[in-house]
């Protein structure tokens, strides 16, 4: 059988499984693929090889093109003696179909963040104990505060300064899932809670009901979501300061790590960042 043969099987193999492959040089020039969308593939080789330096065996990225999410899986190689780094992209189906769910890399989170009314590196310093506790017990961590005290915006600096930067941030708002979007999260495979090596942060548990709390808190339990990923959970303070019902459950089901978020007074006037 000829090399262009096995590629052949090679192709409809991964086809078959959603996934398409593609070996690369430092470069970014293509070695071997079986892509057959040239364009996507020049595309996805150009993204892969800006990043290279900066990511580490079996990174994960997140590119988006024309509308559409990709996962693309690097791993290097020194086949022939050369340096190669071999690409698995798959699309991440239903990403953009559910209002809730949002699939970032290192690149937009920082984007977002530099763009926002914050300026928290203060903020994310002060939980760094937190933090730590979080990864060595395997447990969330509940980032709580008052409304406004930008608890999302520190999850996006502790990401981008944590250990797990080469893969994606996942952002999901729970009060903004549809029904259609809570059965994604609970029951697709492409689901972040079925994922490994993600930076999730869960925000909205306030708006959430008893019955849909008991079926997330029990699939993030059973799968050993925080053993696999780094969960940020964060949640805003009812009036007078107290916690929800909903945030006492969920922190005391998972042990979690917690933190609260600096008050809006203590962290100075907002960024003015443009």
């Amino acid at each position: 059988m000829d090399s262009d043969a096995k590629l052949n099987i090679l192709t409809e193999a991964l086809a078959a499984a959603g996934a398409s492959a593609l070996a690369i040089d430092a470069r970014g020039d293509v070695a071997i693929s079986t892509m057959n969308d040239t364009a996507l593939e020049r595309d996805v080789a150009a993204f892969v090889a800006e990043r290279l330096d900066r990511i580490g065996d079996g990174a994960r990225l997140v590119m988006g093109r024309a509308g559409t999410r990709l996962s693309l899986t690097v791993r290097p190689t020194d086949k022939e003696g050369g340096g190669l780094w071999v690409v698995v992209v798959r699309e991440v189906r239903g990403a953009a179909a559910h209002a809730g769910i949002e699939w970032l890399n290192a690149d937009e989170v920082e984007a977002r963040y530099e763009s926002s009314a914050y300026g928290i590196v203060e903020g994310a310093a002060s939980v760094a104990a937190p933090v730590a506790e979080s990864y060595a017990r395997g447990v969330p961590l509940m980032l709580e505060g008052e409304l406004g005290a930008g608890q999302v915006e520190i999850a996006k600096r502790l990401y981008l300064d944590g250990p797990f930067a080469d893969q994606p941030f996942v952002s999901v708002a729970l009060d903004e899932l549809t029904d259609r979007g809570w059965r994604h999260m609970l029951k697709s495979s492409e689901s972040p809670l079925f994922q490994t090596g993600l930076t999730l942060c869960i925000e909205g548990w306030n708006a959430v009901g008893p019955q849909r709390l008991r079926e997330l808190v029990s699939t993030m339990a059973d799968t050993a979501l925080a053993t696999r990923c780094h969960v940020v959970l964060t949640a805003n303070d009812m009036p007078g300061g107290s916690e929800s019902d909903q945030v006492a459950f969920v922190t005391e089901r998972f042990a979690c790590a917690v933190s609260v978020a600096p008050a809006i007074a203590e962290q100075g006037a907002a960024s003015t960042k443009a």
